[in-house]
């Protein structure tokens, strides 16, 4: 069986595909990303896929790690698109673009929030009216694919420790507390807003400023753009891009600063609230772009919780989200 994966995420795609050959997933095409292009040149012109996986942030399934797409789920991903709107709605649109291409193969909707439904209660329920939470309002989580496979790679590789903090850093940032490789606490909620300040998200702010822009004449609309695609990294210093903002910072330019100093801030302010969560800390995992790539990032964030960190190992990963989904794109496939 052939596993094609398509990882949307909010700055661009990333493409990759897998065989099965006796019981073990094999990569047979390794993980591309094609920004904001064409995916088509990421393939072999003879690769045909049995399934074709593609990552949905959001969904109304927040307990289901995947399943067939169908008409009826397409509505389901629909009716909840705007809260991501920077992901969900270009995956069901390359979904359609997909099933053009490969009118044989399953398609099969991989949901992000899966890996947080075992959130505790404490964690999960806002102090809201009671009838806001009867429909639903309530933590949900994201970057479960992520978080997944840190967990499986810590059992792999680290021991198996039972609280691990797992910072995801990259365009969308989270951080998340895992005991005994299960999500016990997140800092993304109801939406992948809320938390930790991102590349061109805010994080959380006081719900109230929200309130005041609105009365001083913003619609839904000029809200949701601006919290979603016009603030965080690139709201603080006008780019999104971390490499960029360490080079300006090493010419001395203050906003640069200020921004990594803010993101410094809000993600060790994030990694202390999960240790609380998971009642200690025996392992710190940075993954995503930032958390991989950036040392200045993780220097700063390990200098300023040494005096959490003594003890802890810390690791950072390069997650494969895309063999998270070829896992449950195939156990979808083929169920127990």
């Amino acid at each position: 069986m052939r596993i094609l994966c398509f990882n949307v995420g909010s700055s661009g795609l990333r493409v990759a595909a897998f065989e099965v050959r006796e019981n073990e997933l094999h990569e047979v095409i390794p993980r591309t990303s094609v920004g904001r292009g064409p995916w088509q040149g990421a393939l072999d012109a003879s690769f045909v896929p049995d399934a074709v996986a593609h990552r949905i942030v959001r969904g109304v399934k927040t307990d289901v790690a995947a399943e067939l797409w169908t008409p009826a789920v397409n509505a389901e991903i629909i009716s909840t698109e705007d809260l991501a709107p920077t992901h969900d709605p270009q995956a069901l649109a390359l979904l359609a673009n997909t099933q053009a291409a490969f009118p044989q193969a399953a398609q099969i909707v991989v949901y992000d929030s899966a890996f947080h439904a075992t959130i505790a209660p404490n964690h999960a329920t806002y102090a809201v009216p009671e009838d806001w939470r009867a429909k639903g309002i309530r933590r949900v989580g994201y970057h479960g694919l992520s978080c997944a496979y840190a967990a499986h790679w810590l059992s792999l590789y680290a021991g198996n420790p039972r609280r691990a903090i797992h910072a995801h850093l990259g365009n969308g940032c989270s951080v998340t507390a895992l005991v005994n490789g299960k999500s016990v606490a997140t800092t993304m909620g109801y939406t992948p807003l809320e938390g930790v300040v991102m590349g061109t998200r805010s994080g959380s702010i006081d719900p109230a400023i929200l309130l005041h822009l609105q009365n001083a004449g913003m619609d839904a609309a000029q809200l949701r753009s601006a919290l979603f695609r016009e603030s965080g990294l690139r709201g603080l210093c006008g780019t999104n891009d971390m490499r960029e903002i360490e080079r300006r910072m090493a010419r001395g330019n203050a906003k640069a600063l200020l921004a990594f100093e803010v993101f410094i801030a809000s993600v060790c302010g994030s990694i202390a609230q999960m240790a609380a969560a998971a009642g200690g800390v025996d392992v710190l995992t940075f993954g995503g772009g930032i958390g991989l790539h950036s040392a200045p990032v993780r220097e700063a964030v390990c200098t300023n919780l040494a005096w959490m960190l003594r003890d802890a190992g810390v690791y950072a990963i390069d997650v494969q989200e895309e063999r998270t989904m070829a896992l449950a794109a195939l156990h979808a496939q083929m169920p127990a």
